[in-house]
């Protein structure tokens, strides 16, 4: 599944490289970043998109840096708006905790943005996040291979660059 803090940093390259900002684009927003509510439609207010823009910043800067401790505290301050209720429930004949909530999918949604973010540092992951080697695209991904020498975010990315040395030399 992927990581939603990397998702929501990733969206920077919209507005350096695009002009617009992103996060004010519904369709975006709904198909990148909520579908991790099954498909709860999200709304932008003025207060979800600042909330966005400042946990894209944080997200950006613990991922280039390695660190989360300084920004504790704005997490807990976006993350205090939602209050979960555990519920036992029966899903697919499996008896499960689930956690409910009254909550709006905007508060969701910055929770479920936050939770991903954190995990990179519980489970220490956070050490196989890489930026694409790519000038021109710069993504954070997290590199899976084996020796962790994975340069690209993507094999069109990487394409793109072989293309280019090629055509170099030729």
């Amino acid at each position: 599944m992927d990581n939603l803090s990397i998702i929501l940093s990733n969206s920077i390259w919209f507005n350096n490289h695009k002009g617009s900002e992103v996060l004010k684009d519904p369709i975006w927003i709904n198909s990148n970043l909520s579908h991790a509510l099954e498909h709860t439609f999200v709304e932008i207010t003025n207060h979800f998109l600042e909330d966005l823009i400042t946990l894209r910043s944080i997200a950006i800067h613990a991922l280039t840096n390695g660190r989360l401790n300084d920004h504790i505290l704005k997490l807990n301050e976006l993350i205090s708006q939602v209050e979960y209720t555990p519920e036992i429930c029966v899903i697919n004949e499996h008896i499960q905790l689930v956690n409910t909530t009254e909550s709006s999918p905007e508060s969701q949604v910055l929770v479920k943005i936050v939770t991903d973010l954190v995990h990179l540092f519980e489970t220490n992951e956070i050490k196989n996040v890489s930026t694409c080697a790519n000038d021109d695209c710069q993504f954070f991904f997290i590199d899976h291979s084996k020796n962790k020498s994975k340069k690209y975010c993507s094999t069109r990315c990487g394409n793109l660059i072989k293309v280019r040395r090629y055509r170099e030399r030729h």
